[in-house]
């Protein structure tokens, strides 16, 4: 697949939502690529963690979140959030640069901020080329959204599925259309299992202070391993307590 910066037949913002690019990050997690932030009209209200724990209500990033909605910066310059211009910016990445999308927000909805709009991913799959986008999304609760998120793990752009705790985990891997990620109490700091034996390899940021840009593990489609997220974020108490995970450490 080639990149496509002067072939996308773009959506005319139909749906579309509000994004924000920042062409060379300065989180420390992700290290120095291009990353990107979606409006807060893009989260599924069934996510547990939806206005109730999720790390991007608090904190330093939730004040780029809001004012990147209105169109600024948190220290009050101009942001661009048109999603065809954001398209362009990642259609012009290079083969095989890795990328994250939605730091914060989740895949453009449809209907319902439930569904996944079939046309705007497409068109974010597109973009994406050969170069080695990836993120993660909450919106796994239909079958139509489950094949559009097969459709762009088939296709050169990473979904992960995001699981509540380990049991969450196994459903998601039963489904087959994608890797997974699953949230864990704080403290989990060693790989583990899932209960029906999934082996879940801990985020190498947290073990080995690895950036995105140098792991990439969450950009392999293909990838078998279920990656552990310990809660983090200021709520990270909270939502660790809330996280029902049996943990049976891996021997």
């Amino acid at each position: 697949m080639e990149n496509k910066v002067n072939t996308l037949n773009f959506p005319g913002k139909v749906n579309a939502p509000k994004i924000a690019v920042t062409e060379k990050s300065s989180n420390a997690k992700t290290g120095k690529i291009l990353v990107t932030k979606s409006e807060r009209n893009t989260c599924p209200s069934s996510c547990p963690f939806y206005r109730d724990g999720c790390y991007g209500e608090y904190g330093p990033v939730s004040w780029h979140w809001k004012k990147m909605e209105v169109g600024t910066s948190a220290i009050g310059t101009p942001v661009e959030t048109d999603w065809d211009c954001a398209l362009v910016k990642i259609s012009a990445l290079s083969e095989g640069v890795i990328w994250r999308h939605n730091e914060v927000g989740d895949l453009p909805s449809g209907k319902t901020c439930e569904d996944i709009n079939k046309k705007l991913l497409k068109d974010l799959v597109s973009a994406n080329g050969d170069s080695k986008g990836f993120t993660y999304t909450h919106k796994t609760k239909t079958k139509k959204n489950l094949q559009l998120i097969k459709f762009a793990n088939d296709n050169g752009f990473t979904i992960n599925l995001s699981a509540d705790n380990l049991e969450h985990a196994d459903e998601l891997v039963k489904e087959n259309v994608g890797p997974v990620v699953v949230v864990l109490p704080i403290g989990q700091k060693t790989n583990l299992k899932t209960p029906d034996g999934n082996k879940v390899v801990i985020c190498p940021n947290v073990t080995h202070k690895k950036t995105c840009k140098d792991c990439g593990l969450c950009q392999i489609s293909s990838r078998k391993v279920v990656v552990g997220l310990p809660a983090h974020g200021v709520k990270k108490k909270s939502v660790s307590l809330r996280v029902d995970a049996k943990v049976m450490t891996e021997k």
